[in-house]
């Protein structure tokens, strides 16, 4: 039996053989330590056997050639963008010093990590920290190692492999963006993310640079310039962008007093309306209107002279028509135009035809073109469906048809049984939309077995939308035939405006007659929306919470913010909902969804729309 002792204990341990019969002595991590062994025989005697010392080649220092722990081990690197990051690392001297090095430097590789911050394309400076771990396998072949065993480092040490060094990449050439102070008002450089050490924004070649323009209560830019060349700033932008040139920049802004303006209106031969309250004196009073607001012309109120009606506006030897837009720099009169109104037209004489059966009453007279009612008429085992244009076919004729010209019509029936027809009859019922016709049109008598042919006719800026057969649409066609008619039938057109100008409301997914078309044409003229293309309105689309609030401030009249102090981090100054959303905190229309926060992206719950419409009528 083998026993085991360390020099400073008292005890031994019993050492045990592998199935080879060999001994293992475990070592003392130490940098020399002796080892006592004796041998025990079957009779208790124990014997000394041999003195052993164990030595081993561990880690002392790590650092940049000639540096030590008390200093930074590798100095900051600073290199150019056109250099590599991993060679200029890879010419750092790192140096390992071990117990067998003899208090030398042993240099090695060390294994850099390249942070994944780095952007080698960056415009900008960038300073980090790179991370390396000492390289140590094989340093036992090392000139400058006196033993053939590789660096190890001790238990609780590996820390000591562990290297950095602070890297400094410079980016482009950057510039001087020097903003002069304006009275009564201010200019602002937004977007610099870099200054001078006096606090001058700092850009580069090319880059965006956003200017926020902020006037004093009461005033207006008058003249914005950027190196003395005069910037195109619309009245009222509260925010210019121009690209950063191969220089330093000087922006120079003036602003002057905004004062209101009047705009004021001419009967030009027109008359108040007789029935005004008692308080106000005319249907269409002055308005006052700050300087470089945009006003929208009203509806003409006036009453129109006798044999005239209202065409335009003019201003300034200009027409307009109704909510046209007019930017107001002083003050205006608006001036009625008048045009002579079509005469009234004659009345006509429209005799109905029984077409077998016997009318209620033989004729009637038009009144503004259009007859009050309808009679009725009868026969035997027939219903009757109605007055037409022509004896099979034709247009159904009802209280809104306008006539042009004396005209008959005529009965249309479906036979009801009895008698010795012998014959099944069924109705077709055919409906159109607003922006077209379809004929034969209303309920359309069909003989059983036998084809009706439906012609489709849009109306001119209109086109077809769709065509519901039975309630199943057969796609936007412009005639349909029933092939051996056996049952009862409908057809149903729907039409919508042809391709135009969004300006007047003309968006090809607007149907025409649909429940919102007046309304998305109010809120075009109203200057409250202008769709989502030139031909697009996207009426099944989501409304955000920036449309919600953008939309009522512009119904609104687009009102100016008494602040231009954003409570929101979310909302970026130069948003077209910038004004909007200030404008909506100080109505109370909203609180935002924190106290922080606005979500301007997020979807307007119907909720909410309907509580900002309520909190707009308080």
């Amino acid at each position: 039996m083998w026993y085991r002792k360390t020099p400073d204990s008292t005890d031994y341990t019993v050492l045990l053989p592998d199935e080879d019969g060999y001994y293992t002595i475990p070592a003392v991590y130490e940098g020399s330590k002796e080892h006592s062994i004796y041998i025990e025989d079957t009779c208790g005697n124990k014997s000394y056997y041999s003195w052993l010392h164990v030595t081993w080649n561990y880690l002392i220092d790590v650092g940049e050639e000639g540096r030590y722990w008390e200093t930074p081990t590798v100095k900051p690197l600073r290199i150019s963008k056109t250099q590599y990051l991993e060679e200029e690392l890879s010419k750092i001297n790192i140096g390992v010093k071990s117990a067998h090095s003899d208090g030398k430097w042993m240099l090695v590789d060390v294994d850099w990590e390249i942070p994944e911050t780095y952007d080698p394309n960056s415009p900008r400076e960038q300073t980090f920290t790179v991370n390396g771990t000492v390289i140590l396998a094989g340093t036992k072949d090392n000139e400058k190692n006196l033993s053939e065993l590789d660096v190890v480092p001790r238990p609780g040490e590996e820390w000591k492999k562990n290297i950095s060094v602070q890297v400094t990449v410079e980016g482009d050439p950057q510039y001087q963006v020097t903003v002069q102070d304006s009275e009564n008002g201010s200019v602002t450089v937004v977007n610099a993310t870099e200054t001078d050490e006096d606090g001058t924004p700092l850009l580069c070649k090319g880059d965006l640079v956003m200017l926020s323009i902020a006037p004093d209560e009461g005033y207006m830019l008058s003249a914005l310039s950027v190196n003395g060349t005069p910037a195109a700033v619309a009245v009222g932008e509260d925010t210019y962008t121009f690209t950063q040139p191969e220089e330093n920049v000087t922006i120079t802004a003036t602003f002057e007093k905004r004062n209101e303006h009047t705009v004021t209106f001419d009967a030009n031969g027109g008359s108040e309306p007789d029935e005004l309250p008692e308080e106000v004196t005319t249907a269409m009073p002055a308005k006052k209107v700050l300087h470089g607001s945009t006003y929208y012309l009203p509806e003409c109120e006036f009453i129109a002279p006798e044999g005239k009606q209202f065409k335009a506006w003019q201003t300034d030897g200009t027409e307009y028509p109704v909510h046209a837009p007019v930017t107001v720099t002083a003050d205006i009169t608006v001036k009625a135009l008048w045009e002579d109104a079509p005469p009234a037209p004659a009345e006509f004489t429209i005799t109905f035809d029984g077409n077998g059966g016997t009318p209620s009453v033989g004729s009637m007279t038009t009144a503004n073109q259009k007859l009050t009612s309808l009679p009725s008429a009868s026969r035997s085992n027939h219903s009757f469906d109605g007055w037409y244009t022509e004896k099979s076919g034709g247009t159904r004729i009802t209280t809104d048809t306008v006539f042009s010209a004396n005209t008959t019509v005529y009965a249309h029936w479906t036979y009801t049984g009895g008698g010795s027809s012998g014959y099944s009859y069924y109705t077709i019922k055919a409906t159109a939309g607003a922006g077209g016709s379809i004929s034969p049109s209303g309920n359309v008598s069909v003989r059983e077995g036998r084809d009706q042919t439906f012609t489709i006719t849009p109306d001119t800026g209109y086109t077809v939308s769709d065509v519901r057969i039975d309630g199943n649409s057969v796609g936007a066609v412009e005639s349909y035939t029933f092939e051996n008619v056996g049952r009862t039938h409908t057809i149903e057109v729907i039409f919508m405006k042809a391709n135009g100008n969004p300006q007047t409301g003309v968006f090809v997914d607007v149907a025409a007659g649909i429940y919102y078309e007046d309304a998305v044409d109010w809120a075009v003229e109203s200057g409250i929306t202008m769709g989502t293309d030139d031909t697009h309105f996207y009426p099944d689309g989501i409304c955000t919470r920036e449309q919600a609030v953008t939309f009522l401030w512009r119904a609104a009249g687009s009102p100016e913010p008494e602040t231009r102090t954003m409570p929101f981090t979310d909302v970026p100054v130069g948003s077209y909902y910038y004004d909007a959303v200030l404008w909506a905190v100080r109505e109370n229309i909203t609180k935002g969804t924190t106290s922080t926060t606005f979500s301007p992206d997020a979807d307007c719950t119907r909720a909410q729309i309907v509580t900002f419409l309520w909190r707009c009528k308080k």
